[in-house]
């Protein structure tokens, strides 16, 4: 017979075998970090969402979530070219005016039962124009036949948006716009059905829970009408306001994909040579200080002051290591209309005095906004003391996002650093937004710049077709407006982003609003 202590010594030894295998490595070589079990993607993103609804979506943030959650008529390939979505096709007419869309059949909302028609379509559109929904993105449809009587409560219904059968839906505007289509792909022209009065799309991802402040998560939507081709199961955004630590979690793997932040990218790359995927990309953005016009506090001379006062190229060397270019209006080097002879403001500080040297002592200190975030500290000491050297002296107020968008809004404060990303790649999406008078505060105008020949000139740019005299008005307008400076135009991105080498499939979106994660895979 067998002596149970021979049993026990057995166990015992295969006990410290285990403990050595499964104890601290001695070894100075850390592995990469390993694809997570469940193909779950986390995100970090640098402020909560400011909406949940297509129809009150107005920033970048809000605008990359959504559009993995609902979906438009029409979107933007990777060329930038407008193609279906949830139509199946569509045409224009000769004098495009109308434009007529046939839907994609069988497709269902997350929900599982509703099924997309022409009229879910149409309330869509209604919901976003209709004053009660104080949607930021309504004039989207202000050049519809029938917009004026709906808002005015003069009618039911937007007359130029018709249902001709379940599956076709036609639009018929005012007059030609060469941008209408455009309009169509903004995350505010998404198809939302309300449930309880909650709209839910039919994108790949539903909303699983909402913020808690520190994350939020999408799941994949097992209705969606391409499901094929997700790939992954669960999106987690992770609310981290401090780029560093987003760094940190990233390198540690508690990060899949890093959107890095432009005085960041050049320290990250040292330190990581060759051990992530990198992604770059021209961004179509603006990053500009605002002037409130509507406090009429800032002259014109002081205006052009501080345009010449601030040393762009000195900073993007040595803060931004490169990773910007300097504007010379609101237009960026990608953009089609870009003009490369726009006469601009160069950096001259005995200009800068001239400028202001008649203005009162009291004029020249004011207080300047911006988004609370570590790496904007910098940059802000930067511009403060270049203002300095002139004789401007600012004081430096930050604010987190949510509460200074809403401030901005409102026309409560008087001079901010904020950026513009383009909704569509068109000129007219950084000339009327930004500038027309109909759009001051929440539609985009935040300098509160109103000037009635300048909307005269958008009015005339909106109805233009022939695009070569569409281009050279767009021009035209942006060095009028330059020459008005409502605002200090100081650089546009180069975005840089970071996936760790198991994600497959990632590429920086060029515009925001087409981010849906289609064929995002990770690699086991």
């Amino acid at each position: 017979m067998r002596k149970p202590g021979i049993y026990i010594l057995v166990v015992f030894v295969l006990l410290i075998l285990l403990s050595f295998n499964n104890g601290c490595s001695c070894s100075s070589v850390s592995e990469a970090p390993q694809a997570p079990a469940a193909d779950i993607v986390k995100l970090a993103i640098p402020s909560d969402l400011t909406a949940s609804d297509p129809a009150m979506s107005s920033d970048v943030t809000s605008g990359q979530v959504l559009s993995k959650v609902f979906e438009k008529l029409v979107t933007l390939d990777d060329s930038l070219k407008i193609i279906p979505e949830l139509a199946e096709t569509f045409e224009v007419s000769a004098d495009c005016t109308e434009f007529k869309f046939r839907l994609k059949s069988n497709v269902k909302f997350s929900d599982g039962v509703t099924v997309l028609n022409s009229k879910i379509v149409k309330d869509s559109f209604e919901r976003v124009a209709n004053p009660k929904t104080i949607s930021p993105r309504a004039n989207l449809f202000d050049k519809v036949v029938g917009y004026d009587e709906f808002i005015a409560g003069k009618a039911n219904t937007i007359s130029g948006i018709t249902q001709p059968n379940d599956y076709e839906i036609s639009i018929k505007i005012k007059q030609p716009f060469a941008p209408f289509l455009y309009n169509l792909t903004m995350v505010s022209a998404s198809i939302a059905f309300l449930v309880n009065n909650q709209p839910i799309g039919s994108g790949p991802f539903v909303i699983a829970s909402k913020s808690d402040g520190a994350k939020f998560i999408l799941k994949k939507n097992p209705h969606y009408h391409n499901v094929q081709n997700v790939f992954i199961d669960e999106v987690i955004y992770k609310i981290v306001h401090d780029q560093m630590t987003q760094i940190s979690e990233f390198e540690l793997g508690n990060i899949d994909i890093l959107n890095l932040n432009t005085v960041n990218v050049n320290k990250f790359l040292t330190n990581n040579p060759d051990k992530f995927n990198i992604h770059k990309q021209p961004k179509l953005n603006i990053y500009y200080i605002a002037f409130n016009m509507g406090k009429n506090i800032f002259s014109d001379n002081l205006r052009k002051a501080m345009n010449h006062a601030i040393n762009k190229n000195e900073i993007i060397n040595t803060l931004m290591k490169n990773t910007m270019v300097p504007a010379r209006g609101p237009f960026p080097p990608a953009l089609n209309a870009f003009d490369d002879s726009i006469a601009d403001y160069k950096y001259d500080p005995a200009k800068a005095k001239e400028l202001l040297a008649k203005e009162k002592p009291e004029s020249l200190k004011f207080d300047l906004y911006y988004k609370s975030s570590t790496e904007t500290e910098d940059l802000m000491q930067m511009i403060k003391e270049d203002l300095a050297k002139v004789g401007i002296i600012v004081t430096l107020k930050k604010m987190e996002w949510a509460a200074l968008k809403s401030e901005i809004a409102k026309g409560n404060l008087s001079c901010y650093y904020v950026n513009w990303s383009a909704d569509f790649p068109d000129a007219h999406n950084f000339l009327i937004p930004l500038f027309h008078t109909k759009n001051v505060g929440a539609g985009g105008n935040r300098a509160f710049f109103s000037d009635a020949q300048m909307d005269q000139l958008m009015d005339k740019l909106e109805a233009t077709s022939d695009m070569t005299e569409y281009k050279k008005l767009a021009q035209k307008i942006q060095q009028e407006i330059v020459n008005k400076a409502p605002w200090v135009f100081l650089w546009h991105e180069i975005e840089f982003a970071a996936s760790h080498k198991y994600i497959e499939g990632y590429n920086i979106p060029k515009i925001y609003s087409t981010e849906n994660f289609l064929g995002l895979k990770i690699k086991r």
